[in-house]
């Protein structure tokens, strides 16, 4: 995996952690998981077998998987993104 993308998750997952939005017992457990159900995520939407809202459901497993209480899990997989800047 690239180096950059393993760098900044890290970097996310710490801060995450720091502000006590996170649990984990292990940061590279925690970024191998997150790696790799990313990765198993976009295979099975470029394959098509995926309900409509099946991003937002690994969203909130992997909220789940970090500590994150249920009764925010829902509004942070919803939340709409930031669009890129456009170069």
């Amino acid at each position: 995996m690239n180096e950059t993308i393993e760098r900044d998750l890290m970097s996310d997952l710490e801060v995450g952690i720091w502000l006590k939005r996170f649990w984990v017992e292990s940061t590279q457990a925690a970024i191998d998981l997150l790696l790799g159900t990313a990765l198993m995520a976009m295979r099975t939407i470029l394959e098509g077998h995926h309900e409509l809202n099946y991003p937002e459901q690994v969203t909130q497993l992997i909220l789940k998987s970090l500590g994150v209480s249920n009764d925010n899990v829902g509004a942070i997989a919803l939340k709409a993104l930031k669009p890129f800047p456009e170069e």
